[in-house]
């Protein structure tokens, strides 16, 4: 892979799929911001797929939040399947909340 960042979307009913693909930075970040605007209010649910998304940096993650904030009203983002090395930033930056498998459960009741 080169490193080249592009989007894959899918669609289903209410639900819309981006596979982020190659290197998630300041270059290619508005790329992600017009998918984003693109999603529109035909969805519910913003999935974003970081399976083969191999480098995030602060403008990529901040762009991820800026996401969630704006498409919160209908239900925000929801990452899934990050790499190891794209798993520890979200770590580290404190946005791993958004990742589906260590989102809270909304029935647990808190600590």
């Amino acid at each position: 892979m080169d490193g080249q960042f592009k989007i894959s979307v899918q669609t289903d009913n209410s639900a819309l799929t981006l596979v982020l693909i190659g290197e998630l930075d300041m270059a290619s970040v508005p790329v992600l911001r017009d998918a984003f605007d693109a999603a529109g209010d035909d969805h519910t649910t913003v999935v974003v797929d970081l399976t083969e998304l191999t480098f995030i940096d602060s403008t990529g993650i901040s762009e991820l939040l800026r996401a969630n904030r704006r498409l919160r009203p209908r239900g925000g983002i929801v990452l899934r399947s990050p790499t190891d090395l794209v798993r520890r930033v979200l770590e580290i930056t404190a946005a791993d909340h958004l990742i589906a498998d260590t989102a809270p459960d909304p029935t647990t009741p808190p600590r």
